[in-house]
């Protein structure tokens, strides 16, 4: 199971994230919802391996969780 922080200061983006996590990722688990960096950005001291962008698509994605190298 791999363990995912979503961070956006938007929380329709944050709840639109996750849904994608569950529709494109069954394997991601949302351990947690930050709306900026002052309460999220600690994530990358416990080995967050990537980030997104918006417009974030579903391609993207995949390859950040690893699905695309199944």
């Amino acid at each position: 199971m791999l363990r995912t922080l979503i961070i956006d200061d938007e929380a329709h983006v944050r709840e639109s994230l996750t849904d994608m996590l569950k529709h494109y990722c069954p394997n991601a688990k949302v351990i947690g919802q930050a709306e900026g960096v002052k309460t999220g950005i600690k994530a990358f001291k416990f080995s967050a391996l990537d980030y997104l962008l918006k417009p974030v698509e579903s391609v993207d994605l995949k390859e950040a969780i690893g699905l695309d190298k199944v």
